[in-house]
């Protein structure tokens, strides 16, 4: 890379503790890096639920950490967030807009906007912007539009009062915290089902609360059309979607539960 050095060095992508502990041998590989000074600081990315975050961080130094973090997800990450801060780490959030899900339903998280006059891409970035346990938060662009808008979340940002961040938090554990980001990590199922594209329109019914719409997902979005049950009937529920996902969700549930819905609205 033409460089003396890495700065910031990734123990990358560790999804179990048990991912966690099979590799701990190589840490110490990147500890005769650093004694080099070919690495300054050694950092862990991870999509570890808080919990398990926390006991690594109790196990191994790292000093700096990245992770999934919004105020989608939050409550799922939050003792890991905070077991970062109490050791003082740099705390780099990614997905900061839910993998997409926020700006695209920007009714359903109206609730976020400390003002009339913002957006909920704004009142969603300025929720991290506020919590001084983040160091920086790594958003996503598709057009200058979508520059624009996170610059203006960072230079119209107001500290929001912690009474006002409470009921967003209230809000969020109860609405949010179960669906779907996106990682698309359960894309690897043996019988071939799009896992990744049906928790996706299982989201649309998670918001809707009509499953017409995970239909229309699958139709429209996904280029899905004409499933019927027996597509759905394909799980063998062989687990291996469940065991790759960063967020622990019942998958398994969820697909059988579309496979009924889908059927369903078939016989109407």
């Amino acid at each position: 890379m033409g460089l003396d050095y890495i700065d910031f060095y990734h123990f990358w992508c560790l999804m179990s503790p048990e991912a966690y502990e099979s590799r701990k041998p190589i840490l110490k590989e990147f500890e005769k890096l650093k004694d080099e000074g070919l690495i300054k600081h050694l950092c862990v990315s991870t999509h570890m639920n808080g919990n398990d975050i926390g006991n690594m961080l109790n196990d191994y130094p790292f000093e700096s950490i990245l992770l999934g973090y919004s105020p989608m997800n939050f409550n799922y990450r939050e003792v890991g967030l905070q077991a970062a801060a109490d050791r003082n780490m740099g705390v780099v959030v990614m997905n900061p807009l839910g993998g997409g899900i926020i700006p695209q339903h920007p009714e359903r998280f109206s609730f976020l906007k400390t003002e009339e006059s913002e957006t909920v891409v704004e009142a969603a970035l300025r929720f991290l912007i506020n919590d001084d346990r983040i160091t920086v938060t790594l958003v996503g662009f598709s057009n200058e539009d979508q520059l624009k808008e996170a610059i203006s979340a960072v230079e119209g940002y107001k500290p929001i009062e912690k009474k006002r961040i409470d009921e967003m938090r209230k809000s969020m554990t109860e609405s949010f915290d179960h669906m779907c980001t996106g990682c698309q990590y359960c894309d690897h199922c043996p019988e071939g089902l799009p896992v990744p594209k049906l928790m996706d329109s299982y989201n649309q019914y998670m918001l809707t609360n009509n499953k017409q719409e995970i239909v229309n997902r699958m139709n429209w979005h996904w280029a899905l059309n004409n499933k019927d049950k027996s597509f759905f009937d394909q799980c063998t529920q062989c687990g291996s979607c469940e065991a790759a996902c960063t967020q622990h969700l019942p998958i398994i549930a969820r697909i059988k539960e579309m496979g009924e819905a889908v059927d369903e609205l078939q016989k109407k």
